[in-house]
């Protein structure tokens, strides 16, 4: 989502800059002009607050993540001991938060990238491990 944000947000940017430029121009033919082209300026400024809105409004009506399985493992060495804890949440996501039982060490929940899918073997982005199958 910051991606795509990030993208409309400079492409706002660029038509504000070319708004403001006309502007500048419609000052030096008169006042009337100049008038027609605050206005533009007034009404991309309200489209992007529209749209920024509407951002907003859609994150706060995400349902929230709750942790549906958790599971955890432990090593032991002879100098310390390890435990870390793996969370699957309510929207598919994986979390790791490893050293869980040392605050110091912890650095708090990870998101864990999603596996890959069999489109990704496919098309040749992700090996595929040799199995019985294969010739």
């Amino acid at each position: 989502m910051n991606k795509r944000f990030n993208s409309n947000n400079s492409a706002f940017d660029e038509r504000f800059k070319e708004e403001e430029s006309r502007a500048a121009t419609s000052a030096e033919r008169g006042f009337s002009d100049l008038n027609k082209q605050l206005r533009s300026m007034i009404d991309l400024q309200a489209d992007e607050i529209a749209r920024l809105r509407g951002i907003i409004e859609r994150a706060e009506n995400l349902p929230e993540r709750r942790a549906v399985a958790l599971s955890s493992s432990s090593y032991q060495d002879e100098r310390f001991g390890r435990t870390d804890v793996t969370a699957l949440a309510s929207d598919g996501s994986a979390w790791l938060l490893a050293h869980a039982t040392r605050p110091g060490y912890s650095g708090g929940w990870k998101r864990l990238p999603d596996l890959p899918q069999v489109a990704d073997e496919m098309n040749g982005s992700q090996s595929r491990a040799a199995d019985d199958g294969d010739e």
